[in-house]
């Protein structure tokens, strides 16, 4: 690994695929929510088509849609909605098609929707899941590094990580609002295990740069008192924030 800080020229978007979406919304731990309800409102799907499995104080639903699978965990205080992209493990990267972009958007105007409607919110958090694939190792090294103006990438590392946070504050209702822009970048290389006779085998199946991001309000920073527009308005702006890092890379 090697890496150093610089400055440079604002780099161009990677043809990113969404891996996966999500919301996190984190509530009074006291507060009663009925988790069926919200995950029917939030994915608009039959009852025929949920699964649910409870452990302990961690509840799950979920359902599949389109090419992903939509899901709800709820423990206390904490509600966490997802959609991922499901494949084949023979799949090559170039091969995923990642979630669509008609249901990532109809996912964001639903969780808006919902914060509406939900009381007693405490701090709101969404992120995506992306990947871009790669022909090699040293090309999927060279495209992250463009994403990080002001870090040197060695195409020639390996397992290189880059984690950091920018924090904003903006304003909603004339008060301010504590935005942390997290963004963790690395390089993916995928593999399936194939058996050949007696000998079981790996198979390479692609080089890829994977972005997560985590754009969530601060703990610091309290949302019951913001009303329902505002906190829907929130929700759409840490979406921005997120699709901002993917386009823009490294952002300050």
């Amino acid at each position: 690994m090697s890496a150093q800080e610089t400055s440079g020229p604002a780099p161009s978007p990677l043809p990113w695929r969404i891996a996966g979406i999500r919301l996190t919304i984190f509530l009074k731990d006291d507060q009663a929510v009925p988790g069926e309800t919200l995950f029917n409102e939030v994915f608009l799907l039959g009852a025929e088509k949920i699964s649910s499995a409870k452990a302990q104080f961690l509840s799950t639903y979920e359902a599949p849609i389109e090419n992903s699978v939509c899901r709800l965990s709820q423990m206390p205080g904490k509600l966490d909605f997802n959609v991922e992209e499901t494949h084949a493990d023979q799949q090559t990267f170039s091969q995923t098609t990642g979630v669509s972009e008609q249901l990532a958007a109809r996912f964001l105007t639903s969780v808006k929707a919902q914060v509406e409607k939900l009381p007693g919110i405490l701090r709101l958090g969404f992120g995506h899941s992306f990947f871009a694939p790669c022909e090699d190792q040293a090309a999927a090294y060279k495209a992250m590094g463009s994403c990080l103006p002001s870090v040197v990438v060695d195409p020639s590392s390996c397992d290189f990580y880059y984690r950091i946070n920018r924090r904003r504050t903006l304003e909603f209702e004339g008060r301010p609002i504590v935005i942390n822009r997290l963004s963790h970048w690395a390089c993916l290389r995928k593999f399936s295990s194939v058996l050949d006779g007696n000998i079981i085998t790996q198979k390479e199946l692609g080089e890829a740069v994977s972005l997560t991001t985590d754009i969530n309000t601060d703990h610091a920073t309290i949302l019951t008192d913001c009303s329902s527009a505002s906190k829907s308005a929130i929700v759409g702006q840490l979406h921005s924030f997120s699709i901002e890092i993917s386009v823009r890379g490294d952002i300050r």
